[in-house]
């Protein structure tokens, strides 16, 4: 009996041992992750300031209020990601 006891603390300890690693990856991966969004953030308001823009730009027509807005969609694909 005392033999079963050892083993299954054995066990017991190797599975929070597993465990606990498992959600420290985790949560270096979720903390990663945080900090990528976050960095994305002024990145993004850049391209809504600039959509904004040229959607009430009236000097030009639709057409061109939507090259200018595809031309800034493309900007931000490509990491181009400073104001214009």
């Amino acid at each position: 009996m005392s033999l079963l006891r050892h083993s299954l603390a054995a066990h017991t300890d190797a599975l929070i041992k597993v465990a606990d690693r498992q959600v420290s990856r985790l949560r270096g991966r979720a903390s990663k992750q945080a900090i990528a969004d976050r960095s994305a953030l002024p990145a993004l308001n850049v391209l809504l300031t600039g959509m904004r823009k040229a959607i009430k730009d009236e000097k030009h027509t639709k057409a061109e209020r939507f090259d200018a807005i595809a031309g800034l969609v493309h900007r931000y694909d490509t990491g181009e990601r400073q104001p214009i």
